[in-house]
């Protein structure tokens, strides 16, 4: 008798949260939240079949020159993106199973803070069809090497030409992405990494040899500038 109850409680729970989804609308304030970062309200639907997080418009800070004052600021942007939060467990199941859907939509996913298993990771989702933008929304820049955003989409773009990517994180300092084909020769294209960015080895990996495992075993391209 426990069993057949068991059995009619879980039956009702898949049903209805099955018959969420299927009839799913968006609050008062995620409608809101399409109209003010210009997003097709089916994203947020269906980014509702993977989390209820909270979400809210991604709001970064880049680094600029102003000609007027000649000196480095940092600007506010107000960008066409959500973001939010979730545990690393969930927020990569949920980029690797919606960037797909995401593409042909003309949106990317990818993360823009990682707590390294520490904390929540922040996910964001940006309305656009070029990855590169990632890099400009977060303004990923290394001032200390005199490296700034374009040219670090410089170098990646040109990278990607040759060994092909998705760039599956990115924030002020860093950029991680996906291999969709590795680098046939592996160690130099290690050498490249290391002269772009040093404290990817000097302060990560140790020597060149390990990075281009690193980076072989991973699938991975990552980079960090202190």
């Amino acid at each position: 008798m426990k069993t057949i109850i068991y059995s009619l409680v879980a039956l009702f729970i898949l049903s209805s949260c099955e018959k969420r989804k299927e009839g799913a609308i968006l609050t008062k304030e995620e409608t809101a939240l399409t109209e003010k970062v210009h997003f097709n309200p089916a994203v947020l639907l269906k980014l509702r079949e993977y989390t209820d997080a909270p979400l809210k418009q991604f709001v970064t800070s880049t680094y600029e020159y102003d000609p007027a004052r000649k000196q480095d600021m940092f600007v506010k942007n107000y960008n066409h993106a959500v973001v939010f939060a979730l545990p690393k467990d969930k927020s990569s199941r949920l980029s690797k199973e919606m960037q797909p859907w995401l593409t042909k939509k003309g949106y990317v996913v990818f993360t823009s803070y990682d707590s390294f298993g520490k904390d929540n990771d922040s996910i964001a989702i940006l309305k656009t069809r070029d990855q590169f933008d990632i890099l400009r929304t977060v303004g990923t820049a290394s001032p200390d090497y005199d490296l700034y955003n374009k040219a670090i989409i410089a170098t990646l773009y040109k990278w990607s030409l040759k060994y092909p990517f998705i760039i599956t994180g990115a924030g002020q300092d860093w950029v991680q992405a996906e291999f969709i084909k590795q680098p046939a020769d592996m160690e130099a294209f290690a050498k490249e990494v290391y002269a772009f960015c040093p404290d990817i080895v000097d302060q990560g990996s140790g020597d060149i040899e390990a990075l281009a495992k690193e980076m072989k075993d991973n699938n991975m391209l990552y980079l960090w500038w202190d």
